[in-house]
């Protein structure tokens, strides 16, 4: 029963994230920008966190996802005690394991990663890894600002008593805004495993009885919308550094364009 609960578990944190994770336009506008690859996004930061919402909730199919999402959360809360039993107090992911996902996984050391890989790919002028990395930091920002802000505002007791910062869970916000930009920019062979972690991070905070499953729930949904409008704002302005498909002659095909 026990297993049960963690495969549905999973799968119910899964499962939206693929349906709008690939919803990205089949042709992009690529843009003649003089200043090139050395320029850091960074250096547009309030234009970007301004255009990083637009993307995520000025679009009709989020906004859709957001209020399933949130149906589906209201629901998996009817089951929210079911959930914990099924965990407590054996607790079978193990509280090595938990640890090793509290503290590898935790919003600032996903951060501070993120961050240091940013530095690492400009270095190594490896301009799409670069623009990876810091896609994930800036919806890095938004998701836990925003997961800050609710669990202050809810003030939702933890279930082992720590504190009231349950709703929704951080560390599952945050490993589903970086798995979300990862399947983004790379597609499904990044993706589906930065998702299963990411589900794998979520039910360990409901194994180590930090959270229940509605608040590792409301964290997929969230992480998942802030990450996808992040990552499709930056793919469409960079979008030189991608693919981009093609057809010519009757023969479909791939072009790689950029700007010199």
């Amino acid at each position: 029963m026990k297993r049960f609960f963690s495969v549905v578990l999973i799968a119910a944190l899964l499962a939206p994230s693929f349906c709008l994770a690939d919803d990205l336009p089949e042709s992009q506008k690529w843009e003649n920008r003089s200043d090139g690859a050395e320029q850091w996004f960074f250096h547009d930061l309030p234009r970007h966190i301004g255009n990083d919402f637009k993307y995520t909730f000025w679009n009709g199919y989020h906004l859709l996802f957001l209020a399933a999402g949130a149906g589906a959360v209201v629901g998996i809360h009817q089951a929210d005690k079911d959930i914990q039993e099924a965990f407590q107090p054996e607790r079978p992911l193990g509280a090595t394991f938990d640890s090793v996902m509290e503290w590898g996984f935790h919003p600032l050391v996903l951060g501070g990663a993120s961050l240091i890989a940013v530095g690492a790919a400009k270095l190594a002028h490896a301009d799409k890894a670069a623009l990876t990395a810091g896609t994930m930091l800036e919806a890095l920002v938004i998701t836990e600002s925003l997961t800050v802000g609710l669990q202050y505002a809810t003030q939702r007791g933890r279930p082992d008593g720590s504190g009231n910062t349950s709703f929704p869970s951080g560390h599952t916000s945050g490993a589903f805004a970086v798995a979300t930009v990862a399947q983004v920019f790379y597609g499904p062979w990044v993706g589906v495993p930065s998702y299963m972690l990411a589900a794998l991070v979520g039910v360990s905070r409901i194994d180590k009885n930090k959270h229940v499953a509605s608040d590792v729930a409301a964290g997929a949904l969230l992480g998942t919308l802030i990450g996808l409008g992040t990552a499709k704002f930056h793919k469409k302005e960079f979008s030189r550094y991608f693919l981009m498909p093609t057809a010519g002659n009757g023969a479909p095909g791939v072009s790689l364009a950029g700007t010199f």
